[in-house]
């Protein structure tokens, strides 16, 4: 659209090989802008959906090329760290690339407790500027990136962004539709404590909209923005959220 400016970014996902280095040149090469390590295609994320009462990662499928990918594969979703604790070599050859090219940087669906943390820091000692944390919430165990109000602060003081998406406290049945789903949920008040608890100059407000079953992402946003007003975020943090943050992390 003429006068739309969109990003194109890269996932770290099995259609794409995995934590694929080639996939970030060829992202680059495109004008890509930003790089997410795995959502769906995380181990984490599969053990997370299985605890839900579902057959692991493929009740979650919904692309039929990608269903053919994993089943049968014996494939037992992507992780981070070998099994001393470090960083993959290609993940580090990533994060080099990254920085280089000075893409943002996603945490996707690795585990908090070991994966992303050790992401983290490895992506501030190799030098990248833009880093998001991906949908974390405080204090919320129950979560799929529960995080603590420590952990917060320890990572947003050292310049990394909370990317808050509306669909963490809409009424969209988290993950797999189960009855209880709605443990997995963030209230409107519960988020605004999280973005007061670290400042908006550290958050960024989106939807993770765009699937067939929710509302198109400016109706998420629209809500999303009402929700944070009723619970005391000022229109200058909206803002802030909204337009600034998100334009420092894609140069727009």
């Amino acid at each position: 659209l003429h006068g739309v400016d969109s990003s194109i970014r890269s996932l770290a996902s099995y259609l794409l090989g995995g934590f694929n280095p080639l996939a970030v040149v060829a992202n680059i090469q495109f004008g890509g802008k930003a790089v997410w390590m795995p959502t769906r295609s995380a181990a984490f994320y599969w053990e997370y959906i299985a605890k839900k009462g579902e057959k692991g990662y493929y009740a979650s499928i919904h692309n039929p090329y990608e269903k053919r990918v994993v089943e049968g594969s014996g494939l037992k979703g992507l992780r981070a760290l070998t099994p001393q604790g470090e960083l993959l070599p290609e993940i580090e050859e990533i994060l080099g690339i990254v920085a280089d090219a000075d893409l943002m940087l996603g945490t996707g669906h690795l585990n908090p407790a070991d994966e992303q943390r050790v992401l983290l820091e490895e992506a501030l000692n190799t030098g990248v500027k833009k880093i998001t944390i991906t949908h974390p919430l405080m204090d919320h165990p129950l979560a799929l990136i529960p995080y603590s109000k420590e952990d917060l602060l320890h990572f947003t003081r050292k310049g990394v962004y909370l990317d808050l998406p509306y669909i963490m406290m809409s009424g969209w049945k988290f993950v797999t539709g189960t009855p209880d789903a709605h443990e997995s949920y963030y209230s409107p008040a519960r988020y605004a404590e999280m973005i007061k608890t670290v400042g908006a100059e550290h958050c960024i407000m989106s939807t993770d909209f765009g699937q067939v079953h929710n509302p198109p992402p400016p109706e998420g946003l629209r809500i999303f923005i009402r929700a944070m007003r009723e619970n005391g975020i000022s229109d200058g943090e909206i803002r802030m959220m909204v337009n600034e943050n998100p334009g420092k992390m894609l140069d727009i």
